[in-house]
């Protein structure tokens, strides 16, 4: 951790040093890892005025605090700094959770498609590419999927086979399986 303080009017004293170093202690572990602060200590007639930059592997955090107390101040900015970094941790935690869940539920689906009735298509039809991740299942597995789905066809790996295999539902109502 680097701690690096300036100041602008201001002589900077080893009690202010010591009590930055005391307050920025926990930052490492909150942050969890590495981390650097630079403080602008800023004194203008009765105003004491902090400002803090922290930086680390989470992004870069700022905040400003102005008071009647130098202290006051400096333990207000790095509430304030304390506050943010928790929050995009929560940030963070809740996206790659929804993420999972999203690619999950597009696995789920990738497999199972649609194309539609014969009817339904136009005159002029014309060549639509779909990338499709298959996954390895069972021939059951392959048909209880296409009976549940309601789709037209299932492409899946075949786990005694190991090759692509298409499951589709023919028009007579019986099932079709293509293998190579």
């Amino acid at each position: 951790m680097n701690v690096e303080i300036t100041g602008r009017h201001i002589e900077i004293t080893d009690a202010i040093k010591d009590y930055i170093q005391k307050r920025v202690a926990k930052f490492p572990k909150l942050v969890g890892g590495l981390c650097d602060f630079h403080f602008v200590l800023t004194v203008e007639k009765h105003r004491q005025i902090a400002e803090v930059n922290l930086t680390s592997k989470l992004g870069n955090f700022t905040a400003t605090d102005e008071s009647k107390d130098l202290y006051g101040s400096v333990g207000t900015v790095l509430d304030k700094v304390e506050k943010q970094v928790r929050r995009s941790k929560d940030r963070r935690k809740g996206k790659s959770r929804t993420n999972e869940k999203q690619e999950l539920v597009e696995l789920m689906r990738s497999s199972i498609t649609d194309v539609g009735r014969a009817e339904d298509l136009s005159a002029n039809p014309a060549i639509i590419e779909m990338q499709m991740n298959a996954r390895p299942m069972a021939l059951e597995e392959a048909l209880h999927e296409l009976n549940t789905s309601g789709g037209s066809f299932v492409v899946f790996i075949n786990a005694d086979s190991e090759l692509t295999n298409v499951l589709y539902r023919r028009n007579d109502g019986n099932f079709g399986l293509i293998h190579p």
